[in-house]
């Protein structure tokens, strides 16, 4: 329903949770070449907190464009 991108993370906000298994997509976009961690990320109901679900961090390499 709503989202805040911000420097460190990005909030996603529904108005209704019914249990059923989404999925989400954020792209990003990498400006200088390096090696890079991108932390996991945890889901979590505000008022259904029997419902959380966490994904593996992740370690990515990006090389400069030839």
């Amino acid at each position: 329903t709503r989202k805040e991108l911000r420097d460190d993370r990005a909030a996603l906000f529904l108005t209704h949770f019914n249990g059923t298994q989404r999925a989400f997509t954020h792209l990003m976009k990498v400006t200088n070449p390096g090696r890079f961690r991108a932390s996991p990320a945890r889901v979590q109901p505000m008022y259904q907190p029997d419902y959380q679900a966490t994904t593996d961090a992740k370690v990515f390499t990006v090389e400069k464009a030839q």
